[in-house]
């Protein structure tokens, strides 16, 4: 990436420097929002892979939808946290925090991803290339981390209407969950954060895998 093609928000971390205590609230309730989408997601993929009814089963969709929606916020909070990150021309934003810190209005998984510090994109792909099943008939129709990865990367909003996807698309009931969890195990102090911010505020939410 060129810098006539890109802009950077190297102002926008000076603001953090000087509002830490704002910051730091605005960063535990995003993390706290993808921590939830993804263990709800998690919760409804499993009863979805045991159903005891049809309305189980259908229990799917959202399933992916909250786990799509939980990889989303959760690149977006890595964004957020780093000093400079380089994005784009064309890339638009959210304005948050008294319009004062701007996220990107991306939605897409894969430009997301693209976006991640190029040790943290190795470290996702290393850990869920180790998971992955070998190529074979059956096999959910997995294949390669860039294809599977490209394959869902509007998820979020093709699973809230899929009935007007091809009905041969397969779902990625394998993939999107293991990148979304290797996405989360790049930030193994997220628990204590969302334990002490819980405690903190008067929230009791019992025992929670962050």
């Amino acid at each position: 990436m060129t810098t006539d093609e890109s802009i950077s928000i190297d102002a926008d971390s000076k603001f953090f420097k000087g509002n830490q205590s704002e910051l730091e609230l605005l960063l535990k309730d995003i993390s706290m929002s993808a921590a939830s989408a993804k263990k709800a997601g998690l919760l409804l993929l499993e009863r979805s892979c045991q159903p005891v009814s049809y309305d189980d089963s259908v229990l799917i969709f959202p399933a992916l939808f909250n786990i799509a929606l939980a990889a989303e916020i959760q690149m977006k909070y890595t964004l957020l946290c780093s000093e400079e990150i380089v994005y784009p021309k064309k890339t638009q934003f959210v304005y948050l925090s008294s319009k004062k810190i701007k996220c990107p209005k991306i939605h897409n998984l894969k430009d997301l991803f693209n976006l991640l510090p190029e040790q943290m994109r190795d470290s996702i792909r290393s850990e869920v290339n180790e998971l992955m099943p070998e190529e074979k008939e059956g096999n959910w129709g997995v294949s390669s981390f860039d294809d599977e990865l490209e394959s869902c990367s509007n998820y979020f909003e093709e699973i809230r209407y899929y009935y007007e996807q091809p009905l041969a698309k397969v779902l990625p009931i394998w993939f999107l969950p293991e990148f979304c969890k290797a996405i989360f195990r790049q930030d193994p102090d997220r628990g204590k954060r969302c334990r002490a911010f819980t405690k903190g505020n008067g929230v009791i939410m019992g025992e929670f895998n962050w």
